[in-house]
């Protein structure tokens, strides 16, 4: 592939590289160099088995390698499927200063059946609430419009009724 018909230049991984709705995939014509030193997060593909065209006996043009990647979108429904490892600064900090705890699973934030989210010690806060992919620990299928409308109506009701505490920091 040329550089003038590359899917991005350099800047934009640059730009892009640590984007969490972003995989850098990483393709050389030594198939031994990315053993050697990658793209950070890239994931590998070998030239061969992978880009070449077994009719055209060349690489696989744009369209091919949109479908093949298109192969391999499987988790697009929030983080990653180990909460600890996610980058988003947000979720980060709620872990690391203990105002959140992984759920059991590690596939979300813990929390109560209103969204609370669980502190550390696994007391749920009073002004932290999550809803949809966030807790997929709890209710595992909980990616798809109607749960998350279900769950942010019985969150709304939640709070409007005043179940919740107003004071910041308070548990419930």
């Amino acid at each position: 592939m040329s550089r003038s018909t590359a899917l991005v230049d350099a800047d934009w991984v640059q730009a892009h590289l640590t984007d969490s709705g972003v995989v850098l995939i990483e393709v050389d014509e030594d198939t031994t160099a990315y053993g050697r030193g990658h793209i950070q997060g890239a994931v590998k593909l070998h030239w061969k088995k992978d880009l070449l065209d077994p009719v055209k006996r060349d690489f696989v043009d744009r369209a091919g390698f949109e479908a093949l990647a298109a192969g391999w979108l499987i988790n697009c429904t929030g983080p990653a499927a180990d909460i600890t490892t996610t980058t988003d600064p947000l979720l980060r900090h709620l872990l690391a200063s203990g105002l959140a705890r992984p759920d059991p699973l590690r596939l979300g934030l813990d929390a109560d059946t209103n969204g609370a989210v669980r502190d550390a010690d696994g007391r749920p806060a009073s002004d932290i609430f999550t809803l949809g992919p966030l807790l997929r620990g709890r209710w595992y299928e909980t990616t798809a419009i109607p749960e998350i409308r279900d769950q942010a109506a019985a969150l709304a009701r939640h709070l409007f009724t005043g179940q919740a505490n107003a004071a910041p920091g308070v548990a419930a």
